[in-house]
């Protein structure tokens, strides 16, 4: 049997009690090294540890199918909820696998950042905060949007405050932006009068924007529809 499992924002307390269970009780838990790490205290220590990375888990889920092929119970552990923002991981667990896996949910970080105004979920490889804080100025987008970058979201405090103009840094693939609005925004029984900033991007690129109310980034078609990730942006 083999499980992915949602591990939660980064803090074991938002955990689900099932994905804890399944980890606790695994023979081989694997995942990226820094949600490993998460969760290192629940493994088992008799149950092997598998950890990868973005350039070498394709052999090392190879690697933790063959363990799960010779009947050890299997866990691989996803940042959030890998249905939010895992599904290409996902994907390839189930190809190393040859077949579908069970899945448990996970608390994502978005749900906890989504009461506060706009949100982007970085793309870790190419598409970080900076990227996105160039994409928007370029676009028009004004400067002066108070910005705050989370890579912990159940802590109190961002570890970067400031305006949209001036988020140059770099962060860890753990960030979640959050872009507040100028002015309050209307409630669901007021008219919307803000712009409605749709960011789509498949996993190639995300270069190549309609400057008008909709931003749409678009690369070559692959197929795969379920390879668009899209964050809306109310930004008046």
């Amino acid at each position: 049997m083999i499980w992915c499992v949602g591990a939660g924002p980064g803090d074991l307390g938002f955990l689900t009690r099932r994905g804890q269970e399944l980890i606790e009780q695994a023979d081989v838990v694997a995942g990226f090294t820094a949600v490993v790490d998460l969760i290192r205290s629940l493994v088992n220590p008799n149950a092997r540890i598998v950890t990868m990375g973005y350039k070498d888990q394709v052999e090392r889920l190879g690697e933790v199918a063959r363990f799960h092929r010779t009947g050890a119970k299997c866990v691989v552990v996803f940042m959030g909820d890998l249905h939010f923002s895992g599904f290409q991981f996902l994907e390839r667990v189930e190809r190393a696998c040859q077949h579908q896996v069970e899945t448990i949910p996970g608390i994502s970080s978005a749900q906890i950042l989504a009461s506060r105004n706009a949100i982007v979920i970085p793309r870790p490889w190419d598409f970080m905060p900076a990227a996105v804080a160039k994409l928007l100025l370029a676009k028009g987008i004004s400067p002066n949007h108070p910005t705050e970058v989370w890579e912990h979201l159940t802590q109190s405090e961002a570890v970067w405050k400031g305006l949209l103009g001036g988020c140059t840094l770099d962060f860890s693939d753990m960030s979640i932006m959050l872009i507040r609005a100028q002015n309050p925004l209307p409630s669901q029984l007021e008219p919307v009068s803000s712009a409605i900033v749709d960011v789509h991007s498949r996993c190639e690129s995300p270069s190549l924007f309609d400057a008008s109310a909709e931003i749409e980034g678009h690369s070559e078609a692959t197929g795969n529809a379920d390879n668009f990730r899209s964050w809306k942006l109310r930004l008046p």
